[in-house]
C-alpha cells in the first residue's frame, strides 16, 4: 500500500472519496545491514506475517532496528533525512525488518536502509516532511485496531506490512479527508476474504479509508 516502503518511496495509494472511522526526524544514533531486531523472541512473524497482537512488542525493538538504519544513512550522505518507514517480517526466517527510506537533497537520491539500494529521488521527495518517530507508538496502533474490532490474531498483509509516513499540504498522504500535518500508519488488514486498507492517525487513532 503505498506511499507505513519494494523500491519504496512509500507512495500513496488509492483514490476517490474517503471515509473516516474512529476507533531524521529523530537524531540518528553507525554501513548498511539488514535491520533485523530482536530475533522474534516474543513470537512476531512466527507465521510469516505480523498480527494485530504483535504490534504491542514492536516499540521495544524499534531503537535497535532504527539505530542500524540511521547508521546506514549517515554512512551514505551527511544530509540524509528520514522520510518514510516500512515495518514487516523478514523474507527468510523470523524477525522484524525495519526498512527506512532516507532522502538526500545534495545527492537527489533515496536510500533504502535494509538493502543499501540507492535510487534517483522523484521530484516530490524534497517536499516530503521529515518523519519524526519520537511520538510514534506501534502499541497504540495495536490498541486502536483492537478498538476497531480487530482481534489480536488478525493478520496484516505481509507484502505491505506497516508504512509510517508524515502528511503535509505540500506532500499529502492518505485519503482526501485525512488531516494534513500529521503522521499516519498505513496497514492492510486481512479480514477473512476481505482486505481493509486503513490509514491511522498516529496521534489520535482516527482511521481513514478510501472507498
Amino acid at each position: 500500500m503505498v506511499t507505513l516502503l519494494l523500491s519504496l518511496t512509500l507512495s500513496g495509494c488509492g483514490s476517490g472519496e474517503a471515509e473516516r472511522e474512529t476507533a531524521v526526524g529523530a537524531s540518528p544514533t553507525s554501513g548498511v545491514a539488514s535491520t533485523q531486531a530482536g530475533g522474534a523472541s516474543s513470537g512476531e512473524c512466527s507465521g510469516g506475517r505480523l498480527t494485530v497482537g504483535d504490534l504491542r512488542t514492536l516499540d521495544a525493538e524499534r531503537d535497535a532496528g532504527m539505530a542500524e538504519a540511521y547508521d546506514a544513512a549517515r554512512a551514505w550522505q551527511r544530509d540524509a533525512r528520514l522520510i518514510g518507514l516500512r515495518v514487516g517480517c523478514e523474507l527468510v526466517g523470523t524477525g522484524i525488518r525495519w526498512r527506512a527510506t532516507f532522502y538526500s537533497k545534495g545527492a537527489e537520491e533515496l536510500l533504502l536502509s535494509d538493502t543499501g539500494e540507492v535510487t534517483v529521488a522523484p521530484a516530490e521527495s524534497e517536499r516530503r516532511p521529515t518523519l519524526v518517530l519520537e511520538d510514534v507508538s506501534f502499541a497504540n496502533l495495536g490498541r486502536w485496531l483492537s478498538k476497531a474490532s480487530f482481534s489480536d490474531t488478525t493478520a496484516l498483509d505481509p507484502v505491505s506490512g506497516i508504512e509510517v509516513r508524515p502528511s503535509s499540504e505540500e506532500a499529502p498522504y492518505g485519503p482526501p479527508d485525512a488531516p494534513r500535518n500529521a503522521i499516519y500508519f498505513h496497514v492492510a488488514i486481512l479480514d477473512g476474504t476481505d482486505v481493509k486498507d486503513l490509514f491511522v492517525n498516529a496521534s489520535d487513532g482516527a482511521i481513514y479509508r478510501y472507498r
